[in-house]
């Protein structure tokens, strides 16, 4: 460690040090002018708040855009990148669907974030990305076996699959 280091430490130590010690009397000493300064504290304090706001906002929107991306991206890896039925791959259109149709009750049951999406995904990953309850499909053929009802897709793929079994 070089002199300048060392100094920096022992300096940072000390500064540690007198806050602990200090800090109780300036705790009270704040407490007791924001009492007795309530309009002074406010308009600063709003000052302030607006001034960083929009930018904090900002930076909060790309941090959680980003961190949504990164978990469907982790999600995609783990249960494909394209729908089951159609074999759709825009991802755009790609979501995740409970094979089960428990869809709604496992979103109500992470409510805290909201009902959808991001509290899902999280959950899944935390479970390790189980693959028995879960597969990706296109919002069209996920809107489509709504209601326990069959996609058009495989409606037809079964169709085309029994005539060639009467040709043959």
């Amino acid at each position: 460690m070089s002199k300048s280091e060392a100094q920096r430490k022992r300096q940072q130590e000390a500064s540690r040090r007198c806050y602990l010690k200090n800090r109780v009397r300036r705790l009270e000493r704040s407490r007791r002018y924001r009492a007795e300064n309530p309009e002074k504290c406010k308009k600063w304090y709003l000052a302030h708040y607006y001034r960083f706001h929009d930018e904090h906002l900002l930076k909060m929107r790309a941090y959680q855009r980003a961190f949504r991306e990164k978990l469907k991206d982790e999600m995609f890896q783990a249960y494909g990148a394209a729908c089951v039925c159609c074999r759709e791959n825009r991802r755009e259109f790609l979501t995740l669907d409970h094979i089960d149709g428990q869809g709604r009750d496992h979103g109500l049951a992470h409510r805290k974030w909201g009902i959808g999406g991001t509290p899902v995904y999280l959950d899944l990953r935390r479970k390790g990305w189980p693959k028995d309850h879960y597969r990706i499909l296109c919002m069209n053929c996920n809107w489509a076996k709504r209601g326990g009802l069959s996609c058009p897709h495989e409606v037809e793929r079964t169709q085309r699959a029994h005539q060639n079994s009467k040709a043959s």
